[in-house]
C-alpha cells in the first residue's frame, strides 16, 4: 500500500460518528454531540456540533481552535462548526456548552502530523508504523534517506521502523481544562461561581477519579467533588472587591506540567453618578474662548463604568467635540465667542440616562477699551432733563464691570449722578441749556 492509500485508510478509521454527550444536571436540559469525535489536523478538517437546549441559545467554547457559525436548525436544536487550530501537534480539544444552568462537554481527539526521517539504502522501500498503523512505503533517496509522513494520534510519542523506536518530538499538551459558569461578576457585589475541571487521558477519553488541587487569586473555594468521569466541580465564593481579573488555577496530581487557569472579570456595576470637570472656572473675552470638559461615570464603588453620555451647553457656547476616551470617561471641547451677548455665565451639563451633572463657567469681559453714551430719545435745548445710558465696553463690545462709579461731566448743560443698573451699565440725567441761554 503506498503512502496516499495508507493516509486514506487512517482517515477512514477516524470516520465521523454521532456520539451524544450525557445531559448535565441543571434547570435546563442540554445534550451535546460532535461529528466526528476525532479529527486529523489537516487543512479543511472540521467537526459539526449539535446542541439540544430548549430555553435559549447555548454558549459554546473550545480550549483550542474555535467554534463558529452557530445557528438554530429547529426549535431548541442548534448546530455549529468546530475549527481546529493551525498547529499540527497531536492534542485534545475540550468543547463546552452552557445553557442556563446546564452544562455539557466533549473531548475531540486531534491527530497531528509528523515527517519521520529514516536512514536506508538507496531505493529501499521504507514503511513506518505509528500506533500499529503503517505509513509508506517511501523509497530512500540517493542520500540514503527516506522521509515518511505519518499521522500521530494524541498520546502517541514514538514511531517504529524494523524494531527501532523513533521519537516523534511530540510536546506535552494539556489534559486538563477549567471552565467557569460565567465570565464576569459585578465587582460591587458578592457572588458564587461554579468551577468545573475537565480531565482526559492521553488518548482523549474522560479520566475518572482524577486528583486536582485548586487555588483562587481571591475568594474562597469549596472542596472539589467529582460529578461524573472527567468532571470535578467546586463552588467559588467571592466578596465585593476591586475591578480586576480574578483567576482559578488547577493542578492535576501525578502529571508534569498539567496546569490550567480560568479567568473571571470583576467588572463595574451600573452607573450611579457622574462627575464633571472643566479646565477653567472663568473665561475672559479675548484671552480664552475654549474650555475642556471631562466627565467620569462611576458605580456605587467608585469604579469607572460605561454609560452613554451626552454634553449640552447654554448660550452662547457651542460643543465642538465630545467623545469617549475610555471606560466611563468622556472628554469634549466647548467654544464661546468673544462677544458674549450679555450672558454672565455658561452652563455645562452632562447627561446619562437619569443621571446628570452641571457646572457653571463665568464669562468675563476683557479690559475696558471704549465708552458708549446713548440718549433715550431726542435731546432739545429746552432746559428739561433727559435720560442717558452709559456703557463701558471691552474690545469685543462686552460690558465691563468697574470697581467704582464712573465720573461724568458735561461741557454744556449739567449731568446727574450715574446709577448702575447692570454690569458696566449706568443711567444718568442730562439737562441741556435753554436755547435762549445759549444765545447769550
Amino acid at each position: 500500500m503506498d503512502g496516499a492509500r495508507t493516509l486514506l485508510a487512517v482517515l477512514l478509521a477516524l470516520a465521523p460518528h454521532f456520539t451524544i454527550g450525557a445531559p448535565s444536571t441543571g434547570a435546563a436540559a442540554l445534550r451535546l454531540s460532535v461529528v466526528p469525535s476525532e479529527l486529523h489536523l489537516a487543512e479543511g478538517s472540521r467537526a459539526t456540533l449539535r446542541v439540544a437546549c430548549a430555553r435559549e441559545a447555548p454558549a459554546l467554547s473550545a480550549s483550542v481552535g474555535r467554534v463558529e457559525a452557530l445557528e438554530e436548525t429547529s426549535s431548541g436544536v442548534y448546530r455549529a462548526e468546530y475549527v481546529p487550530p493551525d498547529s499540527v501537534d497531536p492534542q485534545v480539544a475540550f468543547v463546552t456548552a452552557r445553557c442556563a444552568d446546564a452544562f455539557g462537554w466533549f473531548p475531540i481527539a486531534l491527530a497531528g502530523v509528523r515527517d519521520v526521517s529514516v536512514a536506508a539504502r538507496y531505493g529501499t522501500p521504507v514503511s513506518v508504523s505509528v500506533d500499529a498503523v503503517p505509513f509508506g512505503p517511501v523509497p530512500a533517496d540517493a542520500m540514503g534517506r527516506a522521509v515518511v509522513r505519518v499521522v500521530v494520534p494524541p498520546g502517541v510519542r514514538f514511531a517504529s521502523y524494523r524494531g527501532q523506536r523513533i521519537d516523534l518530538g511530540v510536546p506535552a499538551r494539556p489534559l486538563t481544562h477549567v471552565v467557569l459558569d460565567r465570565t464576569s461578576l459585578d465587582a460591587n457585589a458578592s457572588g458564587t461561581v461554579v468551577v468545573r475541571v475537565l480531565s482526559v487521558d492521553e488518548r482523549g477519553a474522560p479520566a475518572p477519579r482524577v486528583s486536582v488541587a485548586l487555588a483562587a487569586s481571591e475568594g474562597v473555594l469549596s472542596p472539589a467533588v467529582e460529578r461524573e468521569p472527567g468532571v470535578v466541580e467546586a463552588s467559588w465564593q467571592l466578596a465585593p472587591g476591586r475591578v480586576r481579573e480574578a483567576t482559578v488555577t488547577v493542578r492535576r496530581a501525578g502529571r508534569v506540567a498539567q496546569q490550567a487557569t480560568a479567568s473571571l472579570q470583576r467588572v463595574p456595576g451600573p452607573a450611579r453618578s457622574i462627575a464633571i470637570d472643566v479646565n477653567r472656572a472663568a473665561l475672559v473675552a479675548g484671552q480664552a474662548n475654549e474650555i475642556l470638559v471631562t466627565a467620569l461615570a462611576v458605580d456605587t464603588g467608585g469604579n469607572l463604568t460605561d454609560v452613554a453620555a451626552s454634553l449640552a451647553v447654554s448660550s452662547p457656547g457651542t460643543v465642538l467635540e465630545w467623545e469617549r476616551e475610555g471606560t466611563g470617561r468622556y472628554v469634549g471641547r466647548v467654544q464661546v465667542p468673544a462677544h458674549r451677548s450679555g450672558f454672565p455665565e455658561l452652563q455645562v451639563e452632562v447627561t446619562a440616562g437619569a443621571l446628570s451633572a452641571r457646572q457653571a463657567v463665568r464669562l468675563l469681559a476683557g479690559p475696558a477699551r471704549q465708552i458708549r453714551l446713548d440718549a433715550r430719545g431726542e435731546l432739545y435745548a429746552d432746559g428739561r432733563a433727559r435720560e442717558l445710558r452709559l456703557a463701558v465696553l471691552d474690545a469685543n463690545d462686552n460690558r465691563v464691570e468697574l470697581p467704582a462709579t464712573p465720573l461724568v461731566s458735561a461741557g454744556r448743560g449739567s449731568v446727574g449722578e450715574p446709577t448702575r443698573y447692570g454690569p458696566g451699565a449706568y443711567r444718568l440725567d442730562y439737562r441741556a441749556p435753554l436755547a435762549a441761554e445759549d444765545l447769550n
